[in-house]
């Protein structure tokens, strides 16, 4: 039977559950978490799988998807901090996918600014660090305000805003885990540059690329008081809650080709 792998299916990925089987495929759904982290949180995360594996590095996941393997169609990542893992998976099963040379660019943030390094783009200031406790010295390097963030992972879990001097005595309220209850050992330190932010979502494939959408931002921190200003997941934010309620906000949506360009607002 085809089946498409989806992994972390858990929040907001739970959608991908629904879509897979209205489109009349067998749902395996692939959890990375901490297993006994996932029953006491979710402990219904497996509601609506036709499978249910557990592991967490593409070697494992390979091996439980062996009986399935010639079924798999496709691979998904339900969950920000599993694009990598499923890009990896993709590539294994030789299924369409994200370039698996770059996959942890995707969501490793010191890999995601030294790529950008390379290709000669201008980034924010930023320092790494491997432990809470130089965060303070990083920041005043690279000048305040900066942000203090989780080098892996996504939607701006452990992001923290440090406007000034001031904001330091403030990190023992940091988040020291990630998503996967595993501790942080590493950290992003980075310059906070306020200005015009646009996320660009594209798709690869075969030689061919697409423009997608692109998010326009639009200083939603002022236009939101209290808004967190990472834009690790503005995107989603804006779209599932905003988009139609504050005239800043606005989406542009690519038809067939990126030379065609559809814009549009509230929908």
């Amino acid at each position: 039977m085809p089946s498409v792998v989806v992994i972390d299916p858990v929040k907001s990925g739970v959608k991908y559950k629904k879509a897979v089987r209205d489109r009349g495929h067998r749902l395996i759904s692939v959890y990375a978490f901490n297993e006994e982290l996932l029953e006491k949180r979710r402990p219904d995360h497996a509601d609506g799988d036709d499978i249910s594996l557990c592991a967490r590095d593409p070697e494992g996941v390979l091996e439980r998807l062996e009986p399935y393997r010639d079924d798999v169609r496709a691979v998904l990542s339900g969950n920000d901090s599993s694009v990598d893992l499923a890009d990896h998976l993709a590539h294994a099963l030789g299924l369409p996918g994200n370039c698996v040379e770059l996959a942890r660019a995707h969501n490793h943030k010191d890999v995601m600014r030294r790529v950008a390094e390379q290709a000669g783009l201008r980034i924010p200031r930023y320092r790494l660090v491997g432990s809470a406790a130089d965060i303070p010295a990083a920041a005043r390097e690279v000048g305040f305000p900066a942000i203090a963030k989780h080098t892996s992972g996504g939607g701006s879990h452990g992001a923290a805003l440090l406007a000034d001097e001031a904001a330091l005595t403030g990190l023992h309220r940091l988040e020291t885990f990630d998503h996967f209850r595993e501790p942080v050992r590493r950290w992003l330190v980075e310059q906070y540059v306020r200005g015009r932010k646009i996320a660009v979502n594209t798709i690869s494939y075969g030689g061919e690329h697409w423009l997608d959408a692109t998010f326009d931002h639009r200083h939603l921190n002022d236009a939101v008081p209290g808004m967190n200003p990472s834009a690790e997941n503005l995107a989603w934010w804006m779209y599932h809650q905003w988009i139609g309620r504050l005239p800043e906000l606005s989406c542009v949506r690519a038809s067939e080709t990126p030379r065609t360009w559809a814009t549009y607002r509230g929908k």
